[in-house]
C-alpha cells in the first residue's frame, strides 16, 4: 500500500468512525494458514468462469448453473455438474444471467456491447440485439420479467458529450427485449447493477464512488450512498430491504441503512467482486481466493465463514437450497449451505418477516 492509499484509508476510517458507524478489520487470510472451513461439494470443470449465474428451470424444476468466460459461456445441470451445452465466441463475453427458460450474455466489441439469448438446452441464437452503450453487468428481476443492464458509453458523438448517458442503469424488457428506463445521475461509469428483492426498485455501483438507488418504473434515483474513497465495484440489497451492503476497489465493504443512508458497518481487507445476500439475510463476497459468508453482517461482521477455492473468484451466485456456487477461473466451486440449519432458521425468521412486509409496502 502506497503512502497516498494509507492516508486516504485513515481519512475513511476517521470520517466513518466520526459518524458511528462500527468499524472492523479482517485478518489477512493466506492459502497456507486457513482455519478449518467445509470443504466443496463438486467442483466443475469450465472452459473459464469469469462470471456465473443460476436460475430454476419452469419445464422440470431442475437448476442449471451458467458461467462465461472471454470467449464461451457453458451451461451446466446444478446437481451433478453435466455439461448441457457450451456457446463459444470469438470475443469478449463480460457478463451473463439466467431465467427459467433462457440464458442472456453480453459480448462486447470495442465500446459496444452485444446482448445474446439463448433458450436453455439450444445453441442457435434465439435473439441477438446491438445495445446502445457499453454493458458491464446484467441481471434478472425476481420476475424475470425485466433485465438491469450496468453501462457507461454511448452509440453516438452527439450522445459522448452528454457525460450523463456515458454512465447508466438501463432497464429493459426481457420478454420484448426493449429498453423501457434509463437511469442517469452517475459521474462515472457503472460497474453493476441489480433489483432489489420485490423488483421494484434497482441498486446501482459505480467508479464514481457511489451507491444509487433507483425506481425501476420512473428511473428516479431515491437516494445516493456515500463513504467510498475508491469505484464501487459490486452491490447488494438484503431481503427485507434495510440494508444496502457495497464493495469498492480498496478492499472496503459498507453496509448501509437503506432509508437513512447512514453507514451502519464498515469491513476493511476484503476484496468483493461479487456480493449478494441470501434469503436468509446472511452476505456473500466473492474475491481474491475466497468467499465469505456473515450470517449476521451488522450485528457480527467478525464472524464469517471463509470458504477457499484457491484460485481467484469473480462472481458468486446461490441456490434454492442454499447452496453457493463461485466462478474461480477455469471451475466453478459448489458448497453444501455452510450455515447450520439452526442457525439458518434463526436468521431467516425475522428477514421473512421483514421481506414480507416490504413487498406489501
Amino acid at each position: 500500500m502506497t503512502s497516498k492509499q494509507q492516508q486516504l484509508r485513515e481519512q475513511q476510517l476517521a470520517e466513518l468512525e466520526a459518524a458511528n458507524c462500527r468499524v472492523y478489520t479482517c485478518e489477512r487470510l493466506r492459502l497456507h494458514n486457513l482455519p478449518p472451513q467445509p470443504a466443496p461439494l463438486q467442483r466443475i470443470g469450465s472452459a473459464g468462469a469469469a462470471a456465473c449465474a443460476v436460475a430454476v428451470a419452469a419445464a422440470d424444476g431442475e437448476e442449471y448453473i451458467a458461467s462465461a468466460s472471454r470467449h464461451v459461456v457453458d451451461i451446466f445441470h446444478a446437481l451433478d455438474g453435466r455439461r448441457l451445452c457450451a456457446l463459444p465466441h470469438d470475443r469478449t463475453i463480460d457478463a451473463v444471467a439466467l431465467s427459467p427458460e433462457f440464458v442472456v450474455y453480453i459480448m462486447r466489441v470495442f465500446d459496444t456491447s452485444y446482448v445474446f439469448q439463448y433458450a436453455l438446452g439450444k445453441t442457435v441464437a434465439y435473439r441477438e440485439v446491438r445495445a446502445r452503450h457499453c454493458f458491464h453487468s446484467v441481471e434478472y428481476s425476481p420476475d424475470f420479467q425485466h433485465m438491469v443492464f450496468a453501462a457507461s458509453y454511448a452509440e453516438t458523438e452527439a450522445e459522448e458529450r452528454d457525460a450523463d448517458r456515458l454512465n447508466a442503469v438501463v432497464i429493459w424488457d426481457a420478454c420484448t427485449f426493449q429498453p423501457l428506463q434509463l437511469c442517469l445521475g452517475h459521474t462515472g461509469p457503472v460497474a453493476h447493477a441489480c433489483f432489489s428483492a420485490n423488483g421494484r426498485n434497482v441498486l446501482s455501483s459505480s467508479q464514481d464512488r457511489t451507491v444509487k438507488l433507483w425506481t425501476k418504473d420512473t428511473g428516479e434515483c431515491l437516494r445516493t450512498y456515500l463513504g467510498h474513497k475508491q469505484p464501487v465495484l459490486c452491490c447488494a440489497q438484503s431481503p427485507d430491504a434495510k440494508l444496502i451492503a457495497s464493495g469498492a476497489l480498496n478492499q472496503v465493504i459498507l453496509v448501509h441503512d437503506t432509508k437513512t443512508g447512514a453507514a451502519l458497518v464498515a469491513i476493511f481487507c476484503v476484496r468483493a467482486l461479487s456480493m449478494l445476500f441470501r434469503v436468509d439475510g446472511s452476505l456473500i463476497c466473492g474475491g481474491d481466493c475466497f468467499v465469505r459468508v456473515w450470517p449476521a453482517v451488522v450485528e457480527k461482521p467478525a464472524e464469517a465463514i471463509i470458504l477457499c477455492t484457491e484460485k481467484s473468484v469473480g462472481s458468486v451466485a446461490t441456490m434454492r437450497s442454499r447452496a453457493i456456487v463461485a466462478a474461480a477461473m477455469t471451475e466453478l466451486v459448489v458448497w453444501n449451505n455452510p450455515l447450520s440449519a439452526a442457525d439458518a432458521e434463526q436468521t431467516a425468521a425475522p428477514l421473512q418477516a421483514g421481506a414480507a412486509a416490504a413487498a406489501a409496502a
